[in-house]
């Protein structure tokens, strides 16, 4: 355990001041570092939202009406159509789009941009109206009045049983190419390295924001996954309340750290790598593997070697590999099942919080090979029929035919996680 211990970097060098260098490798980039400013709204086209609270189940809703005018056409599960014949996020079609918060360009045509992020024209969240103020939050519990006869039938809670507050945050979308591409694996490495250099900037400039406690980015991928258009694009939502769940995994890593002295996260890597049995690939930064208790058949969690809580930090090289490593992965759910749906979700440490110690950042790719149903819905406990060791190793086996000089066994070690 002292060993262990010993390995933990203290945080003020945990954090790196990489997000720099991703600057300088995008001088040309527009508007790349500047945060939006106190009374910035990124939604401009919607009201403002609504959180509320069930007070029987402790689950929070946004209810965000303007996303109801999305244009959506219909079209098979796995297909997403554009409304009108028309892509708004095609180069050409930017009037049709908010305005340009940052720009890449195209090093082969410095007139045409390669990365483009924009407010999200059906925002789930804004700023409207709320900025500088204080947010309003919600209860965890009830409060009840004291009954001398506790079988009064006037007994009853005194307060929060619908309780409800206006929600503030910004919601953008990232415009990954300016050709009508449907996936990552159309686009080259450098391409896709540009995609994620481009999210952590808008991820550092969000951290700015005072008010700011959460920062989410994913990615939705054909109609199954609620993709609403096809062209491939991911979405950064942030908001002035951290999510129950989120707060929760907060604690859980927290409260590891207090009794370990360890990341929870490197612990799992370690222990995952030791196994080998649900590796589905390795890098030099990073490794992917189907968590022992995957919720859905094929999801795929991406860890980085080296401890780092904020994936904005991470370096070029960094997130080059992670290029390399997505599109990879993505090629191998294609392979599997063609024309499939899926989503990624991005988990990099909450602005709010400073301590970087316990939190690792990570992604999580997620097919849309089955459907949620009844007892999920009932139980919040998910059916899985295929074992995440089954899907690791069909993953390596895709990699493998595309690959034949890649082994069908992932590399271990103990000398593979750095503090």
């Amino acid at each position: 355990m002292s060993d262990l211990r010993n390995r933990i970097d203290d945080s003020s060098s945990i954090r790196q001041s990489s997000s720099s260098a991703i600057s300088v490798s995008l001088k040309t980039a527009t508007s790349s570092e500047q945060a939006p400013p106190a009374d910035y709204i990124p939604g401009r086209f919607g009201a403002l939202s609504e959180l509320r609270l069930d007070v029987l189940t402790g689950r929070q809703t946004i209810f965000a009406t303007s996303r109801g005018d999305r244009p959506v056409e219909a079209a098979p599960p796995d297909v997403v159509s554009e409304p009108f014949g028309i892509c708004p996020f095609c180069e050409g079609n930017e009037k049709f789009t908010p305005m340009t918060l940052l720009s890449i360009p195209n090093d082969e045509d410095p007139d045409s941009w390669l990365v483009r992020v924009v407010d999200n024209k059906f925002p789930a969240v804004t700023w409207r109206g709320l900025a500088g103020k204080e947010n309003k939050r919600l209860p965890s519990g009830l409060k009840w009045k004291n009954q001398s006869n506790r079988r009064s039938p006037q007994r009853r809670g005194s307060v929060g049983l619908f309780d409800s507050a206006p929600v503030a945050g910004g919601h953008e979308v990232v415009i990954e190419s300016p050709w009508h591409s449907h996936s990552i694996v159309d686009l080259n490495v450098d391409h896709l390295t540009k995609v994620y250099q481009a999210i952590a900037l808008r991820i550092g400039a969000w951290s700015k924001v005072p008010g700011v406690e959460y920062i989410s980015v994913f990615k939705n991928v054909g109609s199954r996954a609620g993709a609403s258009l096809s062209h491939a694009h991911s979405q950064l939502i942030t908001t002035a309340a951290l999510p129950p769940r989120v707060a929760d995994t907060m604690l859980r890593s927290g409260t590891h750290f207090d009794q370990t002295g360890c990341c929870l996260q490197c612990d799992l890597l370690r222990s995952e790598l030791e196994t080998g049995q649900r590796i589905a690939f390795t890098t030099e930064h990073f490794v992917a593997y189907c968590p022992f208790a995957s919720s859905l058949p094929y999801l795929t969690r991406i860890l980085p070697r080296k401890h780092g809580a904020r994936f904005e930090d991470s370096s070029p090289a960094v997130l080059a590999d992670l290029a390399q490593l997505t599109r990879r992965l993505v090629q191998c759910f294609e392979t599997l099942f063609p024309e499939v749906s899926y989503n990624y979700v991005l988990h990099t440490q909450p602005p709010a919080v400073s301590n970087e110690e316990p939190f690792h950042w990570s992604m999580e790719w997620m097919p849309r090979v089955t459907t949620q149903a009844g007892f999920e819905f009932a139980s919040d406990c998910y059916i899985n029929p295929t074992l995440p060791e089954t899907a690791a190793a069909a993953l390596r086996e895709v990699a493998r035919q595309t690959n034949p000089l890649r082994g069908s066994r992932p590399r271990t070690g103990h000398s593979v996680i750095e503090r």
